[in-house]
């Protein structure tokens, strides 16, 4: 039973194949379904939703585009089975729009999935972005039956860095800028964590980044 929303199949091979509306609660945040195309441009117009996830800027991109995003919250929603889940973030007390996450099913053969999240910079630097991400995480790996999930953030995101260390990510390697998926943004590093390791691990010891090789 996802927290606050509805049972999912653990099974790798059943995987949300009834497409359930998401809705995960932490201790200070509500993960949901985004509930309109009004919703989802505000959450576009305000976050920077590169490919890279992590803690981002305000968007400068055409209103086209924003509607173009409902399209392909709608279009994931009713994909079985479901391998994209994008979120908002809401202060449960206020119901205040925060920002937004998602986790994707990547490699649904080898059960692997990765991350993304970014706040409203008002909401930055008070453990938003770790709840949140720590939510995904589990959510990847207990309702969506993941054996492994991955991120990546800037080498010079200082703050998502720490979000994904505090979640228990430890960091592989550093992906070279440019690159096929890169488009000539800055180097990155590529977060990993296996579901053994989630099972024993300990948040308040957290992986350290390693070394650009």
């Amino acid at each position: 039973l996802a927290k606050g929303g509805t049972p999912l199949h653990s099974s790798p091979s059943r995987r949300c194949q009834m497409n359930p509306s998401i809705g995960l609660l932490t201790e200070r945040l509500r993960l949901r379904e985004y509930e309109s195309p009004a919703e989802a441009a505000e959450a576009w117009a305000r976050l920077n939703w590169s490919p890279m996830g992590g803690l981002a800027a305000p968007s400068t991109e055409a209103p086209e585009v924003a509607i173009a995003f409902w399209d392909r919250l709608t279009g994931a929603r009713s994909k079985a089975p479901r391998t994209r889940f994008e979120l908002a973030v809401i202060l449960p007390a206020t119901g205040a729009l925060i920002g937004g996450v998602r986790i994707d099913v990547i490699d649904a053969a080898r059960s692997q999935g990765d991350i993304g999240y970014a706040l409203y910079p008002g909401f930055w630097s008070q453990g938003y972005g770790t709840e949140a991400a720590s939510e995904l995480i589990r959510f990847g790996f207990e309702d969506l039956g993941l054996d492994r999930i991955w991120a990546t953030c800037d080498v010079t995101n200082a703050a998502s860095i720490r979000v994904l260390e505090k979640s228990g990510m430890c960091c592989h390697r550093t992906l070279p800028r440019g690159g096929p998926s890169r488009k000539g943004q800055q180097a990155s590093y590529l977060f990993g964590l296996a579901v053994e390791d989630f099972r024993r691990r300990s948040l308040s010891h957290p992986c350290g980044v390693a070394a650009s090789p």
